[in-house]
């Protein structure tokens, strides 16, 4: 991601301010990460699910899983990744997968886009019915009310510098209440 980032500002001819920029964003995250760690919550584990008509996903890695490594935010073992450049960015999983989206914390995107042609709400409808099930009943995170929604179009299809101080300034408000 920095590597683009940089990209980007030489290719507008304002490396400068490009370089700014993402060294802004690193301090953010750094703050994140030794707030954490000073809250005593360097261990704690999230996970990033999504709820969609055709599909329910884990994420992994890519755009909100970087957001959430530089931030020092650690992953539950279901969710770990050995080789972070040729994994999967997600997985799709079946409701006898639920488990393995446990966290100490479930991060939920939900999106305004959840209608169908027809006007269904089907993704709200999987989410209803995936939420109300006893292995979902039974996770940790849902157990300690720590499923928390954030915005979709922030935490994973925007995908530039604002969209991860976006994404920032939730973890830091969700984990330490000082965004």
């Amino acid at each position: 991601m920095e590597g683009q980032r940089i990209l980007w500002a030489e290719a507008l001819c304002r490396q400068d301010t490009g370089e700014q920029i993402l060294a802004d964003y690193e301090a953010h995250a750094k703050r994140i990460s030794d707030g954490l760690a000073e809250a005593g919550k360097g261990d704690v584990e999230a996970s990033m699910v999504r709820f969609m008509p055709d599909q329910v996903r884990i994420y992994l890695t890519g755009f909100p899983g970087s957001v959430m490594r530089d931030a020092g935010i650690k992953r539950p073992e279901a969710q770990r990744v050995e080789d972070w450049e040729n994994s999967e960015q997600l997985i799709e999983i079946s409701e006898e997968r639920i488990p393995d989206m446990d966290g100490d914390v479930i991060f939920v995107m939900v999106s305004e886009e959840w209608y169908d042609e027809s006007g269904t709400q089907e993704a709200e409808k999987i989410m209803a019915q995936w939420t109300s099930t006893d292995l979902w009943q039974g996770l940790s995170a849902v157990k300690n009310g720590a499923v928390h929604e954030v915005n979709e179009s922030q935490w994973n299809l925007g995908g530039g510098i604002l969209s991860a101080n976006a994404m920032l300034d939730d973890l830091e408000d969700y984990f330490l209440g000082t965004a």
